[in-house]
């Protein structure tokens, strides 16, 4: 749940370097590139951990083994118990992501709908649609014309927008506002790009000036504009114009610092998400037990939890293999579970991957207590997976039934 609140924070940082250093600058091909990053950054940016070597160290932590959980073959699996907001979530989550997908492929055919109607002329690097009740405007390689002829120069804007290729931009970002729409920060981004990409095309229209800015002026009512395609007039129109007359030249440094700014802001994050524990970790002794105020408390059974929670793998019962699994995990001062991880040396991987499952969906604990502050403590639980006699009886052939060895974990190091 963490992961799409934190790429909408990125997005807004990112995007927040953008509105300070590079917005309505001349700078128009690095605000492009800038743009298309602050979508994709955002996506990597809380997968992103420093080596080990170079994250920072926490405390030592302590560690204790809780009581062995027994698992047979009748388990009630809890998959079925995710609570309701989650559900909720998901299902207004899928709809808005069925309705935007929906949305560009309903534009998407009406589009190919007019392309197929209109009256076409091939050009060298593009295709012309006369005729077509829509336009000027262009998508792809095909320019938009609503009737005949139209002005050679915005017949060139348009080439601009296709030798560019900022289809492939505008594509690319519906996608990703398709699948990520709670992120309200790619609405902007996408109309800030639009601009951007005028801004090139108007920039490549070797025309005069002022010439150029009444053709914009006349065109503001005169353009029916199909989605998905590039619109000879964007509004706002006064920036475009304020940008035809930028002729103050914009210092290399403003793209440094601005680059700087967001690789700072990168950097932060990675390293605040690669802070970890120490694994100096040891057995907690009755001294240590004195030490801490208050144990970490988990709240509820652990033995009924993972009794409902764990899957006896079907593929294992079927080879009435059974085994102890030992799984160790952290936990953080905020009772968060961190790290699990498996504690045995050799184990059969079914049986590995559905303690490791069920231990990572163990809700969050009351964390413990040290000198007044919260501490980070290690656990490890023995989780035993046993088949019934009958059961071991029914399964077919004569190999008799094999036990995984494991060593029992008394002390992690």
């Amino acid at each position: 749940m963490l992961y799409p609140i934190e790429v909408t924070i990125y997005t807004g940082l990112m995007l927040m370097v953008y509105l300070l250093l590079l917005r309505d600058k001349p700078i128009h091909r690095f605000n492009r590139v800038y743009l298309l990053a602050t979508v994709i950054a955002p996506l990597l940016l809380p997968l992103l951990k420093l080596p080990d070597a170079l994250a920072p160290q926490t405390r030592i932590s302590l560690a204790s083994v809780l009581p062995e959980v027994v698992i047979g073959s009748g388990y009630t699996s809890a998959a079925a118990s995710m609570p309701l907001w989650i559900w909720v979530l998901s299902g207004v989550y899928l709809s808005g992501v069925v309705v935007t997908v929906a949305g560009i492929i309903y534009s998407y055919t009406k589009m190919r709908a007019v392309i197929k109607k209109a009256d076409k002329e091939e050009h060298e690097g593009y295709c012309l649609l006369k005729n077509t009740g829509y336009g000027p405007g262009s998508w792809g390689k095909y320019i938009f014309l609503p009737e005949g002829d139209i002005e050679t120069t915005i017949i060139s804007h348009e080439l601009a927008h296709i030798q560019l290729q900022h289809s492939k931009d505008l594509l690319f970002l519906n996608l990703m506002r398709s699948l990520l729409w709670p992120n309200l920060f790619l609405h902007f981004i996408k109309n800030e790009l639009i601009l951007v990409h005028e801004f090139q095309a108007d920039a490549a229209v070797e025309v005069e000036k002022e010439a150029y800015a009444q053709l914009l002026l006349s065109s503001v009512f005169s353009t029916c504009s199909l989605p998905l395609s590039h619109s000879f007039i964007v509004h706002p129109i006064k920036r475009r114009i304020m940008m035809l007359n930028s002729n103050k030249p914009v210092s290399k440094l403003r793209s440094i610092v601005a680059v700087a700014a967001s690789l700072v802001i990168m950097l932060s994050v990675v390293t605040i998400q690669s802070c970890q524990t120490k694994n100096e970790t040891k057995p907690l002794d009755g001294a240590e037990l004195q030490q801490l105020s208050k144990m970490p408390e988990p709240g509820y059974n652990i033995g009924e939890f993972l009794g409902k929670t764990v899957e006896y793998p079907k593929s294992a019962q079927k080879e009435g293999i059974e085994g102890r699994i030992a799984v160790k995990f952290l936990i953080d001062d905020a009772g968060k579970i961190k790290n699990a991880q498996i504690a045995n040396k050799e184990y059969d991987e079914r049986l590995g991957e559905a303690a490791l499952a069920a231990v990572l969906k163990m809700p969050d604990w009351e964390p413990g207590i040290k000198d007044g502050e919260a501490v980070p403590v290690w656990y490890t639980i023995p989780i035993k997976f046993a088949l019934p006699d009958e059961e071991k009886n029914a399964i077919e052939g004569s190999e008799p039934v094999r036990e995984v060895e494991v060593r029992e974990v008394k002390e992690i190091k």
